[in-house]
């Protein structure tokens, strides 16, 4: 008996962030010529944050035990958690010690605060973005493009 050919997936979008100073945009883009990119129209599709906004803040707060907030709602934090609000750092991106990391909460009450690189931060945000795009359209993206403000340093620009 002969097998049926099993369907041929769609081709999963590829994700093209932005990454500004102080926000990040993302929308799907069409990877190598193929036609069955997520658009609407002959226009990508904005990624939309998990507030349904098209941009998204680079600020990540943290609390105890690593939980963390990203976005809007790292923006939105209590002032009495305001001091572990991590914003304003891409400039900062891919500076040598201290300049280039944050303090975050230690992982148990008393514990003893961590240091972690902003490329760290970075990459939770961009995580994020993953995530928004596949609650929205129910595909991970095949490629990430990333591009990063003109002004960059190259230090930031070799970190992202």
């Amino acid at each position: 008996s002969m097998m049926a050919d099993a369907p041929t997936p769609a081709p999963r979008p590829g994700l093209g962030i932005d990454i500004g100073s102080s926000k990040l945009v993302a929308a799907t883009i069409a990877l190598g010529g193929e036609s069955a990119v997520v658009t609407q129209g002959s226009l990508p599709v904005i990624v939309r944050n998990n507030l349904s906004n098209d941009a998204t803040p680079l600020a990540v707060t943290f609390g105890v035990g690593f939980n963390r907030e990203l976005g809007e709602a790292a923006i939105d934090t209590p002032a009495s958690n305001a001091h572990n609000l991590v914003s304003g750092f891409v400039p900062r991106l891919g500076a040598q010690g201290s300049d280039g990391a944050c303090k975050i909460p230690a992982a148990e009450e008393g514990g003893d605060d961590k240091e972690i690189r902003l490329e760290q931060v970075l990459a939770m945000l961009l995580v994020g973005q993953v995530q928004n795009l596949y609650t929205q359209i129910g595909a991970a993206p095949s490629q990430l493009v990333l591009a990063v403000p003109p002004g960059a340093q190259p230090s930031a620009t070799a970190a992202v």
